[in-house]
């Protein structure tokens, strides 16, 4: 690694930098540039705790930056580079704002940049339809980042980008053809040579969706514009996920809520538009926009979304027609797809029935997988079922089971090849993608164990909390009833599913939910933090139901925070659950030779996820385990709070909270901690984890995290 020049000594005439600064853009970069030289000692244009020491001394324009850590370095070329991003001829330059502590500088850069930064909307605009349709997962994303600082480059070199898909043409989006509104704004839309507007044929089926996949011609679908054809806008999760999804996006709001300011509550409120709009034109809530997702949907919050976001709102009589027609798509969802086949599962009472999550629509591959994603299936089925010899110790046997493994790989992409057992493989996996648990080795045991097999806890909770959610808003509104809906079916609908939810789920020995193996008729061992689903699925309602007793509720807290509690969080799944599984290994080239390697899921232990943390909060406080729930959102707040103030404001997808980092190596690698200069969006719901886990903390524990006070401190 080159040496970096040595500091610039501060003018004697200098005086120590207050209020705010206003650079020309010249003097604006220099300054950005010159502490990125100065401390920025592995060349990866950020300041982190692997860089130099402090307090440091920075000189602009005859004023004196006193640097007292490596968080306010950050945070000053944070700010630098935030400003340059700008056409302003002057870059303002607040030194409280670089001087501010983490927590509340985080916090500030989470409402006022990272949300704005992750909205988008769809219409006939044409830089807003380029941004919203770029996507990293098939290789079509925008223009690099500009360098800001040429010297950088020409000591350390340029920064090389994570490897991608070679871009694959131009961006295509589609509106619905079953949409006048859409044709009208889309049909003259697009960007010759760069984008391109069609309508999708519907209904969409499996032989159309492998059409366009073999076609290459995958693209963004539209979603619900106002009245004047300007597109309801939206808020994605980030990085390569640029896209409205389902889960992520009742997440994500719950965030924006918590600010309860006008302009959030209204993004809210498009959120839900959005929402159903997809539930009218594509059938369901998607697992995300993309025309590769048409055939799956994710964990059903819509019901949860709609009621948050109308007891945000003033209730005239605008927004209870609004809420009408809200209620009209989550009514339309819960009955045509998580009560109808092929989620609806055989465990019944009456005509209410235990769901599953099921992938059975889609065939064939999922297009946005990760390169790679499914070679150590086709290598075990390939030796299974005598389609190659299992290779010996030898480099040219290993190099011929690869080669016979991928002919093997791209016979079945090019359908020449039908097999049953592949086929199966991958409704299943597309299952476990629309459980949004996409991966995880909680219903793999090998052979053809598979997620559908399974009445899962997470799925049943929130439809619990879907019937008892819709039952207290129509009572709430419309004097309960709307259409053929109403309170007391609904709350007999939730009665019929607590009792089912306690008979196949509840493990009284073990005191924790797990899900149900209808195949083994058994329930299964594997813990996940969606034991602690039911908690939060048993807010006050209009049905007064729950699925936990008090006893149930105590015994849960005990089992599950002592399997699944870390110093940086929960869990996703316990390392005992992990530890049983025989993973399966992959051979791979590296290097030149051949490497086997042990697979590892990013959704299960070391490893812990925003949406668990926050499920856990609620449901433990709505149960009585305030403390609990504070103590946890500590450990989650301190390891954001951490891992932002050692490193350049990263806010990623997930966390080690065993080692309390960023550093997560399974699957895919980590979202959000890749960049240069400046942390632009985070990650979508992490940035709502870090405002609605605040809200949980006391006075004192909030000064507490503002000094960055480990946990261990007070626990």
């Amino acid at each position: 690694m080159p040496s970096p020049p040595p500091p610039a000594a501060p003018s004697s005439k200098a005086v120590e930098a207050t209020g705010t600064l206003e650079l020309g853009r010249e003097p604006a970069r220099a300054a950005l540039c010159r502490v990125l030289a100065d401390r920025d000692r592995d060349c990866d244009r950020r300041i982190t705790v692997r860089d130099a020491d402090f307090p440091y001394a920075l000189t602009i324009e005859s004023k004196t930056l006193t640097l007292r850590s490596t968080s306010e370095a950050a945070q000053l070329v944070t700010e630098l580079a935030a400003g340059l991003k700008g056409s302003a001829e002057k870059v303002s330059l607040d030194a409280a704002r670089v001087h501010l502590d983490p927590v509340s500088y985080l916090g500030g850069r989470i409402e006022h940049a990272f949300f704005p930064a992750l909205t988008r909307r769809i219409d006939g605009d044409a830089n807003e339809l380029l941004r919203a349709a770029a996507d990293a997962k098939l290789g079509r994303s925008g223009d690099a980042a500009p360098e800001l600082c040429p010297e950088l480059a020409a000591r350390c070199g340029v920064q090389g980008a994570a490897p991608m898909r070679a871009p694959q043409g131009e961006l295509l989006v589609y509106y619905p053809s079953n949409d006048a509104q859409a044709r009208t704004v889309f049909e003259r839309a697009g960007v010759p040579g760069r984008l391109s507007v069609k309508a999708l044929p519907l209904p969409v089926t499996q032989g159309s969706m492998r059409a366009m996949t073999r076609a290459g011609e995958h693209g963004l679908l539209t979603l619900a514009l106002d009245a004047a054809g300007r597109g309801r806008p939206f808020v994605v999760p980030g990085g390569r996920f640029n896209e409205m999804y389902g889960w992520d996006s009742f997440f994500i709001t719950w965030g924006l809520l918590e600010e309860r300011s006008e302009r959030e509550v209204e993004l809210g409120r498009a959120m839900v538009d959005n929402l159903a709009y997809e539930i009218e034109h594509y059938g369901k809530i998607l697992n995300a926009n993309r025309t590769y997702y048409l055939l799956r949907s994710q964990p059903p919050l819509f019901a949860a979304l709609l009621g948050a976001v109308w007891r945000a709102l003033p209730h005239d009589a605008e927004r209870r027609d609004w809420l009408a027609r809200g209620l009209r798509a989550a009514l339309l969802e819960y009955r045509k797809v998580w009560s109808a086949s092929p989620r609806r599962l055989g465990l019944c009472e009456g005509d209410v029935c235990l769901a599953r999550y099921h992938g059975g629509e889609g065939a064939g591959e999922p297009p946005e997988a990760e390169p790679g994603a499914f070679e150590w299936f086709y290598q075990a089925h390939a030796v299974a079922h005598g389609h190659c010899a299992a290779p010996a110790d030898d480099a040219t046997a290993r190099a011929a089971f690869l080669d016979c493994v991928a002919a093997l790989e791209r016979k079945y992409r090019d359908d020449k090849l039908k097999d049953p057992a592949i086929d199966a493989f991958f409704t299943n996996d597309r299952a476990v993608r629309e459980s949004g648990h996409d991966t995880t080795f909680r219903w793999f045991k090998g052979g053809s164990d598979y997620a559908i097999d399974f009445a899962t806890v997470d799925l049943n909770a929130l439809l619990f909390r879907a019937e008892t959610e819709l039952a207290t808003l129509l009572r709430e509104a419309f004097d309960g009833t709307l259409g053929d809906a109403t309170t007391p079916a609904l709350c007999g609908r939730a009665a019929a599913r607590a009792r089912l939810v306690r008979r196949y789920l509840w493990d009284e020995a073990r005191g924790l939910f797990l899900d149900y193996d209808t195949r083994r008729k058994q329930r299964s061992s594997y813990v996940s933090a969606t034991t602690l689903y039911p908690l939060w699925a048993s807010q006050p309602n209009a049905c007064d139901l729950s699925l936990v007793t008090p006893a149930m509720a105590r015994a849960l807290r005990d089992q599950a925070l002592a399997e699944l509690e870390a110093p940086g969080g929960l869990l996703a799944t316990s390392a005992r659950s992990l530890a049983e599984v025989d993973a399966p290994s992959v051979l791979a080239r590296v290097d030149g030779g051949f490497e086997v390697k042990r697979l590892g899921r990013q959704w299960e232990a070391p490893n812990g996820w925003a949406p668990h943390q926050m499920i856990a909060w609620a449901g433990l406080r709505s149960a009585g385990f305030a403390g609990d729930a504070e103590r946890l959102a500590y450990r989650w707040l301190y390891t954001i709070a951490r891992n932002a103030a050692d490193y350049h404001g990263t806010v990623p997808e997930k966390f080690d909270v065993v080692k309390r980092s960023h550093a997560v190596f399974q699957e895919y690698g980590n979202v959000g901690t890749e960049f240069s200069y400046i942390a632009e969006e985070g990650f979508g719901w992490m940035n709502a984890s870090f405002l609605v886990g605040l809200r949980e903390l006391s006075s004192e524990r909030r000064q507490a995290l503002r000094a960055l006070d480990p946990p261990e401190k007070f626990w």
